[in-house]
């Protein structure tokens, strides 16, 4: 992960480690936590810089602006694996708050944290930017797409990406907990790599080879495996 952390695209690696996570470990829901979250989408972005500036209690504004981005990013990871660069942003900023708790670096990290909220209520409205209908479709879209596509191939690429959706989603409707073994697991992967195959439903054949389509394939297994977790921990009793 250290290694050319400039320039490598760790977005596969982090999809990975969230499929062994997965495998490994069975969770158990704290019935005595909330799961409500804090609409950062409702903030007065002035309001507050206006309220930081009178406030006596800056270090613990900034700690309480912290959790609560803690508490969005890992809403926003779960929903969609590629926002990595927002974790790696929120990082570097408390990594260089914890340096220095001065006065001045108190007032530029909440500066940076708001900047960074701003950014981040910005990508939760992206899929209508898109021309997409919800996150859902988004996520799969952003694991799809390339670099350097032509707006037709883009366009196709969102249409494989709301198709592929629906497939997997009948395909999990179908099977009863499609995810929990193996033979299961690989009927449905094989079907998603037959849906992005095919010319009359999958990924523009000269822009995606066999190579792509596999690791384009492994990529939404883990993204579907890592909902129907969560979403199995959030309604069991």
């Amino acid at each position: 992960l250290q290694e050319d952390k400039e320039q490598a695209d760790t977005s596969a690696i982090i999809q990975k480690l969230n499929a062994i996570v997965s495998e490994a470990i069975e969770v158990t829901p704290d019935p005595s936590a909330s799961d409500r979250l804090f609409d950062i989408s409702k903030i007065n972005f002035e309001a507050l810089r206006t309220e930081f500036a009178k406030s006596e209690t800056k270090r613990s504004d900034v700690q309480d602006m912290k959790s609560v981005l803690e508490q969005r990013l890992r809403k926003m990871l779960a929903e969609n694996p590629t926002r990595v660069d927002f974790q790696t942003r929120y990082d570097e900023i408390v990594r260089g708050y914890n340096q220095e708790k001065d006065k001045n670096t108190i007032e530029a990290t909440f500066e940076a944290l708001m900047m960074l909220t701003a950014e981040m209520t910005e990508e939760e409205q992206r899929h209508t930017a898109e021309g997409l209908e919800n996150e859902e479709q988004l996520a799969v879209f952003d694991i799809l797409r390339k670099p350097e596509l032509t707006q037709s191939e883009i366009k196709q690429v969102k249409k494989v990406a709301v198709g592929i959706l629906q497939e997997i989603e009948r395909q999990m409707r179908e099977t009863q907990d499609i995810f929990s073994k193996q033979t299961t697991r690989d009927r449905l992967r094989q079907r998603v790599y037959d849906y992005l195959y095919d010319d009359r439903t999958g990924l523009p054949a000269e822009d995606y080879d066999l190579s792509d389509l596999s690791a384009k394939t492994d990529a939404l297994m883990t993204l579907m495996q890592n909902q129907a977790t969560s979403n199995y921990a959030n309604h069991s009793f």
